[in-house]
C-alpha cells in the first residue's frame, strides 16, 4: 500500500481532522498518510467555517492542496 504526504496550504489557518482524529493546526509540515484517497475536514472556529476536501495521496510522493477559507 505505502505512504505519501499531503502538503496543506490553508488561508488563513485551520484545524485539520481526518474523521474524528485531529491532525494538527496549519501551518503544518507535510502530513504522512497512507497512499489512497482521504477526506480531510478543515475547521476555523474564528471564521465559523469548515470545509471538507478529498485528497489523493500518491505512494512515495507528495501532493499539495491549497484551500482558501475566505472564499
Amino acid at each position: 500500500m505505502g505512504v505519501g504526504k499531503v502538503d496543506l496550504r490553508v488561508n488563513p489557518w485551520a484545524d485539520v481532522f481526518e474523521g474524528k482524529k485531529r491532525l494538527g493546526t496549519t501551518p503544518l509540515p507535510p502530513l504522512e498518510l497512507a497512499a489512497g484517497t482521504h477526506t480531510l475536514t478543515l475547521v476555523n472556529p474564528e471564521l465559523k467555517t469548515s470545509r471538507s476536501i478529498t485528497v489523493k495521496v500518491p505512494r512515495n510522493g507528495t501532493v499539495t492542496q491549497r484551500v482558501d477559507l475566505l472564499e
